[in-house]
C-alpha cells in the first residue's frame, strides 16, 4: 500500500498505520468521519480503563486537533494493555501522517513517530544460540557445535 491509503468496503479511503511496542502490535485504520474510535470492537474507555493508557493511545489525535474529523478502527493484539496503548499511539501517528503528510514533521518533532525499540528480554534458555566452527582458518578440526551466549563474544567455557 502506498501513502495514499487503501479502499475497504466502500468508497471511503482508509489510511493504515502499524504500531509495535514490546510484544504488542496494533493495526490502525483511519478515515474522514465524525470522531468514532474503536479498539477491537470496544470504545477507548472500555478497552483502556487506566487514564494513562487511554491518554497515550489518543494523544496523537489531540495533538493534531483532528479527533472529531476522523474515524479510527484499531485491531490490537499481543503483549499487555500498556504495550498495546504504545502500539496504538505509534500506529495512529503513522496513519495520521499518511492521512495528512503535512502533519508528519510536527509528529516527528514531538516524538510520536519514534519507535521504542526495547523488547521483552528472552529467558536464558531461549537466549542461547549455537554456532558452528569457522570452516576457513579454523584452529581445530572439531566439527562439533559450540554453545555461544548472544551477550558474550566468545564461547562459554565447558565445565569439567
Amino acid at each position: 500500500m502506498g501513502s495514499t491509503g487503501t479502499s475497504i468496503a466502500g468508497t471511503q479511503t482508509w489510511f493504515l498505520g502499524t504500531g509495535r511496542r514490546k510484544e504488542s502490535v496494533a493495526r490502525v485504520f483511519l478515515r474522514p468521519g465524525t470522531g468514532k474510535f474503536k479498539i477491537n470492537g470496544r470504545t477507548v474507555e472500555q478497552y483502556f480503563p487506566n487514564h494513562a493508557w487511554k491518554h497515550d493511545a489518543v494523544e496523537p489525535l489531540k495533538f493534531t486537533n483532528i479527533a472529531d474529523q476522523v474515524d479510527v478502527v484499531v485491531t490490537a493484539h499481543g503483549g499487555g494493555v500498556g504495550g498495546q496503548a504504545g502500539a496504538v499511539r505509534m500506529g495512529l501517528s503513522r496513519a495520521i501522517s499518511r492521512f495528512n503528510p503535512e502533519l508528519r514533521p510536527a509528529l516527528r518533532k514531538n516524538g510520536f513517530m519514534t519507535r521504542d525499540s526495547r523488547m521483552k528480554a528472552l529467558p536464558v534458555h531461549e537466549a542461547l544460540v549455537f554456532a558452528a566452527p569457522d570452516p576457513v582458518g579454523a584452529e581445530s578440526s572439531s566439527s562439533e557445535l559450540t554453545q555461544v551466549s548472544p551477550l558474550r563474544s566468545r564461547p562459554a567455557r565447558s565445565r569439567q
